[in-house]
């Protein structure tokens, strides 16, 4: 598979706040997020990578939802984002329900974001593994971008293929960051400038990343190394400047980091 990416905006929106209510860990909980770099700090367990998810899943959800409020539209967007949520937090037999913190008789949990347009979004989740409200006009989104606490560049080979047809132990964040790190890089003006953004990345790697034959390599003055064959601290640079140059992450995108501080 060898996608480019989408059309991108330096005017697209951000996330502004979220609102999290029994979701998780989470009974009640306001995030206020800065237009730039946002970071998560707390104990193993705390909900982190939760909420990393979550945000993940509201903007690949919502930044493709419809542009009319039709109540098919609206049918085919819950679908959408149960089958998501399913997909990234793999919950025991797809039971989404199982996100919603547990209560006498039936619980609800309440999600809502907003973005720096004044736009919102957000949906009611139920134990009953149902989705309702879900609604949200909050424009054209620029692409988002899940990395794990476990690099991806060592399981690329194969993996998009393999995922596809049978079932796997990794959630569908996986999936997406291998869709994402297929592109090709971008050529002409843009592609020169993301090459520029891409050089400190490659600097600290001692090369240039490189995707043939389905599988990642680390070109260098010495000649060119497998991808794994590398540590593990350099493989998630790699991935950033394959990310970056292929223009999956951009001004106004969204890049999800789980520990990044993990190996490096």
């Amino acid at each position: 598979m060898n996608l480019q990416p989408i059309a991108v905006s330096d005017e697209a929106p951000t996330l502004k706040s979220a609102s999290i209510k029994r979701f998780g860990l989470f009974s009640d909980e306001t995030f206020e997020f800065s237009s730039g770099l946002n970071v998560f700090i707390g104990r193993n367990g705390c909900g982190k990578s939760h909420l990393l998810k979550l945000l993940y899943t509201l903007v690949k959800a919502f930044g493709e939802a419809p542009e009319n409020g039709s109540v098919l539209e609206s049918e085919k967007l819950e679908n959408r984002l149960a089958s998501k949520l399913a997909d990234v937090f793999r919950p025991e037999g797809d039971r989404i329900g199982r996100l919603v913190q547990r209560n006498t008789g039936q619980g609800l949990a309440k999600v809502s974001a907003t973005f720096s347009n004044e736009k919102t979004c957000g949906f009611t989740l139920s134990t009953q593994d149902t989705i309702k409200g879900a609604k949200g006009k909050v424009g054209v989104l620029n692409e988002a971008v899940f990395l794990p606490s476990r690099e991806a560049l060592a399981l690329f080979e194969g993996f998009i293929a393999s995922y596809k047809k049978r079932e796997l132990s990794f959630d569908e964040t996986f999936y997406d960051l291998c869709v994402a790190l297929s592109a090709s890089p971008l050529r002409g003006r843009r592609g020169g400038m993301l090459d520029d953004l891409a050089k400190p990345f490659e600097e600290e790697i001692r090369g240039k990343v490189s995707l043939d034959g389905g599988r990642f390599y680390v070109k260098g003055d010495d000649g060119r190394i497998e991808a794994h064959l590398v540590s593990e601290g350099w493989r998630k640079l790699a991935a950033l400047a394959q990310l970056i140059v292929n223009g999956s992450l951009t001004r106004n995108g969204f890049l999800f980091w789980d520990e990044p501080e993990a190996n490096l």
